[in-house]
């Protein structure tokens, strides 16, 4: 049967292709997502998937188990690819991320991001931001359909992306690198989540994979990622039954830098200023492992 094509589809099309292809989106990229997503309300309101979810190279993937647990719009933010050369619009501390959090609607559900994005993108969404802090712990998810906080499984299908919880704390960090300290849900409320997903990463350059991540737990890392509020996460996270992609238990703050464009570490124990000569990037200590 031949499907009926809409109007709003073609505009959508020709939008995303300009949002990927147009170097003056670096630094407006927000207000441009934020224009798009207009076209996924009606999307929403004719209940049609449209071509996003399908995305390959979607965080959230693209076999999903249940419509009712998906957002198409925050798909496609996440779907975005940054350019890892953006600067970011501002270093966020926990302090930013709880202020984040308190201006986030209520009236926000599962499925309706794209009612809000304009909202969204004056606080940010959409844009490249940094945080430093320490790695508390990564885990490792595929598609929509793994979620191991805490550990990497190996029985997972689907395409991998690794999670890392970043914290702010450095005593919790210091008894982490010592294997004294668990994640009790009063740590986890006071830290982010950054996704790392490979698709997104030019793989012959940089080389970013779990047990990489898993060997700088405690350590001080700077990051730079895509600023988003994942309102499936926070409409879930009081369902200890549903297979959300990290719904860990006592998380607090919904905002998260996904995807991850850069990532950095330090041999101190303290992180140093922002732009101090000691970040050393991720990839080279993978390259210095290998000599």
């Amino acid at each position: 049967m031949i499907r009926k094509i809409f109007l709003p589809d073609v505009i959508l099309t020709a939008l995303i292709i300009m949002l990927f292809s147009s170097n003056i989106l670096l630094a407006y990229r927000a207000s441009y997502m934020a224009k798009v997503s207009e076209l996924f309300r009606e999307a929403n309101r004719r209940n049609d998937l449209i071509m996003l979810t399908s995305q390959p190279d979607s965080p959230h993937g693209a076999a999903v188990n249940s419509l009712k647990t998906q957002d198409i719009y925050l798909n496609f933010v996440k779907g975005q690819k940054p350019g890892r050369e953006i600067v970011p619009e501002k270093y966020l501390n926990l302090a930013d991320f709880e202020k984040l959090k308190k201006q986030v609607p209520q009236k926000i559900g599962i499925r309706n991001h794209a009612d809000f994005a304009y909202l969204f993108a004056g606080m940010g969404e959409g844009n490249v931001f940094g945080v430093v802090g320490y790695v508390y712990d990564v885990f490792t998810l595929k598609g929509n359909q793994c979620s191991v906080p805490h550990g990497h499984d190996e029985h997972c299908e689907g395409e991998e992306i690794y999670g890392v919880i970043i914290g702010f704390n450095s005593s919790v960090a210091s008894r982490l690198r010592t294997g004294k300290q668990g994640l009790s849900d009063s740590v986890i409320a006071k830290t982010v989540i950054a996704e790392i997903n490979p698709a997104h990463i030019d793989s012959g350059t940089v080389k970013w994979n779990f047990e990489l991540l898993n060997g700088i737990i405690g350590s001080p890392v700077k990051i730079h990622g895509q600023l988003i509020y994942d309102n499936v996460d926070a409409s879930l996270s009081g369902y200890s039954n549903m297979e959300t992609p990290h719904n860990l238990p006592g998380r607090n703050i919904f905002w998260e830098l996904s995807p991850v464009t850069e990532f950095y570490i330090c041999k101190s124990s303290v992180p140093p200023t922002v732009f101090s000569e000691e970040w050393k990037a991720l990839e080279d200590i993978y390259y210095e492992k290998d000599k």
